[in-house]
C-alpha cells in the first residue's frame, strides 16, 4: 500500500508542477488543456496566474492528502455503511 501512496504522490505533485510551470509563465504543454482555457493561458492576465496557483495548491493538497491515506491505512477511509453485526447496536 505504501508503494501505491508514493506513486499517487509523485502524480499528483508531477501535475501540480505543470501548473506551476504555466503560472510562472511557462506556454510548452499548454495546447493539451483546450482552446479556451490555452487562449487565457496565453493571455497572462492576473485572473489566469491567481487561477492556475488555486490549481496548484489543490492539486498539492490532493496529493499530500493520498499520500496520508496510504499510510494511515483502508480502516480510515471509509466509502460506504456497513449493516451493523448482529447484536451490536447501529454506530451513530
Amino acid at each position: 500500500m505504501a508503494l501505491l501512496a508514493l506513486m499517487a504522490l509523485a502524480a499528483g505533485v508531477a501535475y501540480a508542477a505543470v501548473s506551476a510551470y504555466w503560472a510562472l509563465g511557462g506556454r510548452e504543454l499548454l495546447d493539451t488543456v483546450g482552446g479556451t482555457l490555452a487562449r487565457i493561458g496565453r493571455s497572462g492576465g492576473s485572473a489566469a496566474v491567481v487561477g492556475l496557483w488555486v490549481v496548484v495548491a489543490v492539486k498539492a493538497v490532493a496529493a499530500a492528502l493520498v499520500s496520508g491515506l496510504g499510510r494511515a491505512g483502508r480502516r480510515h477511509l471509509v466509502l460506504t455503511r456497513r449493516p451493523p453485526r448482529p447484536g451490536r447496536p447501529r454506530p451513530r
